[in-house]
């Protein structure tokens, strides 16, 4: 999974602050990325697995490596959909096990 920056700008959001019990202007870095498969990456015209907006504030932002948020979330991102394909294939495999098993059962009257 890659993440590739659409926008970014700076806005001010309300932001709970728990001293006061009270949304607050807060200055916040909101950046907008896509985050495309591996495979789709560098294709013209690739479409987005996913497109999120983040807010961040300035002095959350890395200031060597600005894009190491959003890469860390991109390598989430593929886990998760690594989890899913593998869980999608153990189900898989289970079903035809199951259809397996059943032709066996059913194999002289299930003797």
């Amino acid at each position: 999974m890659k993440a590739r920056i659409i926008s970014a700008e700076k806005q001010t959001l309300p932001q709970y602050n728990q001293l006061s019990g009270i949304d607050e202007p807060t200055l916040m870095v909101v950046t907008t990325v896509a985050f495309f498969k591996d495979e789709d990456a560098d294709a013209e015209g690739a479409v987005p697995y996913l497109t999120q907006k983040f807010a961040q504030r300035p002095e959350e932002v890395d200031q060597d490596n600005p894009t190491a948020y959003f890469d860390r979330q991109a390598n989430i991102l593929q886990a998760e959909l690594d989890g899913q394909q593998a869980n999608a294939e153990t189900q898989a495999q289970s079903q035809l096990a199951d259809q397996i098993v059943e032709k066996l059962t059913n194999i002289n009257g299930g003797q």
